[in-house]
């Protein structure tokens, strides 16, 4: 990260200053890292027990959390966060949120702008600000294209292991190519949760110390506002489901959750579980995780019946 991005801003780099009004950039960070630890622990644990149905799984796993949570993050990201916070500048996407993710119109504006510093901030450190963003920029970008090579890997997994006459000789047939791609899913989940830890430390104090709550509050209607069908659509009724479901189970710490249940309105908080029944059960996620715990139950149910030896194999015959 080049010097002189957080060198002036009072908060540090640690922890979320009061001031920081972007939650659900952070939560998208915790629900993202969520699903692909999740896609992980699965393949892992299916290519062990030799499961071919579970590798297949995985891939339409995979394939969910890359289209409907993470590209949602990184448009958002691209199209509206990051040009704001280099130029101070917040522009509507193109089409309203008539349809379709954000689009360049909020970039185009930034690319204009670029150079010119916000109010507040001298020209170095502008300069270290647009360099921070781009060089974000580029891993996003980086790791776009790898999580597409890892779809790729995984859907030649699952093709190779479904051909064979037996799940346990399909996978086990498969060595080097299941090494490969259990390492790719990891490097990918590992990679990931280090950009997003990056990006945290360098940009929560400098938006918090840069840009009042409201103007937060502005920008993050513009992206969700960008989004298929805006804010009552569902694009951004599932990523409230998936904030939702990533908090609770303890992501992002009990912080992340008290902000959640402040900063969401308690009527929007209400009908999460009517969403989540609409369109979070039944995913390919719920459908993997599913599976990792039936295999769970199973794998408990025989340790049990091989602990439990009945008394006179122990005893003998003997009264």
């Amino acid at each position: 990260m080049p010097p002189g991005v957080v060198d002036d801003c009072a908060h540090g780099v640690e922890g979320a200053p009061k001031g920081f009004r972007l939650h659900g950039w952070r939560w998208h960070h915790v629900a993202i890292t969520r699903e692909l630890a999740a896609i992980q622990t699965a393949l892992a644990a299916g290519v062990n027990c030799g499961d071919a149905t579970a590798v297949a799984a995985v891939v339409d796993a995979f394939s969910f959390a890359r289209t409907s949570v993470w590209a949602v993050h990184n448009e958002m990201e691209r199209a509206v966060l990051f040009p704001w916070i280099d130029t101070g500048l917040c522009a509507a996407p193109a089409d309203g949120g008539a349809g379709g993710p954000p689009t360049s119109t909020a970039a185009a504006v930034g690319d204009a702008r670029r150079g010119t510093p916000v109010a507040g901030r001298s020209e170095a450190r502008q300069r270290a600000v647009s360099a921070t963003l781009a060089s974000f920029g580029a891993e996003r970008e980086r790791l776009e294209a790898a999580s597409a090579e890892v779809q790729e890997r995984l859907t030649r997994l699952a093709a190779a292991t479904a051909e064979r006459d037996a799940p346990w000789r399909g996978v086990a047939a498969c060595g080097p190519e299941t090494r490969r791609a259990v390492a790719a899913m990891r490097s990918l989940t590992d990679e990931a949760r280090a950009l997003f830890a990056a990006e945290e430390a360098a940009l929560i104090p400098l938006v918090s110390n840069d840009f009042s709550p409201d103007e937060q509050a502005r920008v993050f209607l513009t992206a969700v506002h960008g989004l298929a069908g805006g804010l009552r659509g569902p694009t951004a009724k599932l990523q409230l489901v998936l904030f939702h479901e990533a908090l609770k189970a303890g992501g992002g710490g009990g912080e992340e959750w008290g902000h959640f249940k402040r900063e969401v309105p308690r009527p929007a908080r209400a009908w999460i579980p009517v969403w989540k029944k609409r369109l979070y059960d039944g995913c390919p996620t719920t459908v993997l995780s599913e599976q990792v715990r039936e295999r769970q139950r199973a794998g408990r149910a025989r340790r049990q019946r091989v602990e439990v030896v009945p008394e006179q194999q122990l005893l003998g015959d003997e009264p």
